[in-house]
């Protein structure tokens, strides 16, 4: 056989596919290229999402020979354990929700979630959330909200215009939701600062169950959230 020890990850990777082309066993794993970070984070979080440990981002360089045992910067992995999000899930109350289209049709394609600010008494948004959802939780989500829904934005829930849903909720469900960190935004209204016109979002939120047990008032405060900001800043 030929070597291709000396030869780049682009090479290795076009002849792997030439030589598994039919193969009915054996497929090269799925993968972009791409040099944006935002791309790569959501191709990071949809292989968690379908319970991989994570992702190997590999060089595409001209040198980007394989070195067996080599500590380099050629390949790098980014499991779950070495994730930089927050360490801790946030319960969010649903205070509306995206017409659903395509295979979402029949159902909603995102909720909108907000956190509690307790001081002010008012929900304020923190992220919309569409992944993470299982087929079955998809199609369950318009009868588990239809006793929440609600013709007009409820008096409580602080909805930015540029953020405003299809679908309003009376804020009553709480979900449990996984992110990879906490943002500024000049969208949601978590932590609103009318000056800067900034409040703090939740990027990347999955789903990771509904939390039946609590009532809204006792989902993630804005000061928690806010809290969590600053660590993340070192303030």
């Amino acid at each position: 056989g030929e070597s291709y020890l000396c030869r780049s990850y682009p090479d290795r990777r076009a002849r792997l596919e030439e030589i598994l082309v039919g193969d009915e066993h054996i497929s090269p794993a799925g993968r972009i290229v791409t040099g944006d970070a935002d791309g790569i984070t959501a191709f990071y979080l949809s292989c968690i999402e379908r319970g991989l440990e994570g992702i190997v981002c590999k060089s595409c360089a001209e040198d980007s020979f394989y070195r067996a045992g080599a500590r380099e910067w050629q390949w790098i992995k980014w499991k779950s354990d070495y994730a930089p999000g927050i360490s801790d899930t946030l319960d969010l109350v649903v205070v509306g929700a995206s017409a659903g289209r395509g295979k979402r049709a029949g159902t909603y394609g995102s909720v909108l979630c907000a956190a509690y600010n307790r001081e002010e008494d008012l929900f304020q948004t923190v992220c919309g959330m569409g992944t993470g959802f299982s087929d079955v939780d998809l199609s369950d989500l318009p009868r588990r909200l239809a006793g929440a829904r609600v013709d007009r934005q409820p008096a409580r829930a602080m909805v930015n215009p540029q953020a405003a849903p299809d679908f309003w909720f009376a804020p009553r469900y709480v979900v449990e939701v996984l992110g990879l960190e906490i943002t500024e935004s000049p969208v949601h209204t978590c932590n609103w600062d009318p000056e800067r016109r900034r409040g703090l979002a939740l990027r990347f939120p999955r789903f990771v169950r509904w939390r039946d047990e609590k009532g809204p008032e006792e989902a993630t405060t804005a000061a928690e959230i806010a809290a969590i900001f600053r660590r993340r800043r070192g303030v």
